[in-house]
């Protein structure tokens, strides 16, 4: 009787669903989620824990949900921060006060071998430390999925890097009248520069376009070639009765609008 009871706990089951020998076209069966519909669903999701939950069900839907641009449509702005005294990274979610944190590749090596300049479109885009070797290697980092871009030798100095949503990246030194580009698949940077006496203070990409802040307070819309850097200006001259007061002026971008931001110091 034992023996026989025995047998029959070890027994599978009467009615033994028919299962795959690749997890994937099983999910991709399944009734709950058509795969057609996943990315819809990770659009409309709001939290990142919830869209790397999904993500993490299987692997088909890793496959069919890639953390893009289109995909990450809902997620709230994320500011990159500082923290110390680790001086590492993380991204703060601003409406709900959270940050997350994450590993960089180079972030076991003392010093790191590298330094973020700019986050943007959800890369890093970060240049090796500065040392006896010169110019830096700047790289492209996407935190959600681990893509790297590496960039060619940077050929001149510059202090701000700014990053358009089809990758291209524009080096400048602000007061100056150089802008170096480089675009996805150059095997070189372009250098070109402003016809004198115009010098550029700041630019931002808002929506596609490249707007410059031209010498100190002209808003222009900026045309890169491989070889030189047109200039239109939007509006007329600033005489000292419609200059904002301000010592500090920036671009920045409100509803897909170029804006002036001005820091006032006292």
């Amino acid at each position: 009787m034992a023996t026989e009871k025995r047998h029959r706990r070890h027994s599978p089951p009467a009615a033994t669903p028919t299962s795959s020998s690749n997890p994937e076209s099983a999910v991709l069966r399944s009734p709950s989620h058509p795969p057609d519909v996943l990315p819809d669903i990770a659009s409309r999701l709001t939290s990142l824990e919830d869209f790397f939950a999904l993500r993490a069900s299987c692997r088909a839907y890793r496959a069919l949900i890639p953390p893009s641009r289109g995909v990450l449509a809902s997620q709230s702005p994320l500011l990159l921060v500082a923290l110390f005294p680790s001086f590492s990274e993380a991204l703060f979610h601003l409406s709900l006060r959270r940050l997350h944190r994450f590993r960089l590749p180079w972030g076991h090596h003392l010093p790191p071998s590298r330094h973020t300049l700019l986050y943007a479109h959800g890369y890093l885009v970060t240049a090796t430390t500065a040392s006896s070797h010169y110019p830096p290697r700047l790289l492209l980092l996407h935190l959600f999925s681990g893509v790297q871009i590496r960039l060619p030798k940077v050929p001149a100095p510059f202090t701000r890097v700014i990053l358009s949503e089809d990758l291209a990246v524009v080096l400048f030194l602000p007061g100056r009248p150089t802008v170096q580009h480089c675009h996805l698949g150059d095997a070189l940077w372009r250098v070109v520069c402003a016809d004198a006496p115009d010098v550029v203070d700041d630019m931002l990409f808002v929506d596609g376009t490249l707007y410059a802040l031209v010498n100190g307070l002209r808003l222009a819309i900026v045309e890169l070639s491989e070889n030189s850097l047109e200039l239109s200006y939007l509006g007329g001259d600033l005489d000292d009765a419609s200059r904002p007061a301000g010592e500090l002026f920036r671009l920045g971008e409100c509803g897909a609008m170029c804006c002036l931001s001005v820091r006032i110091m006292r």
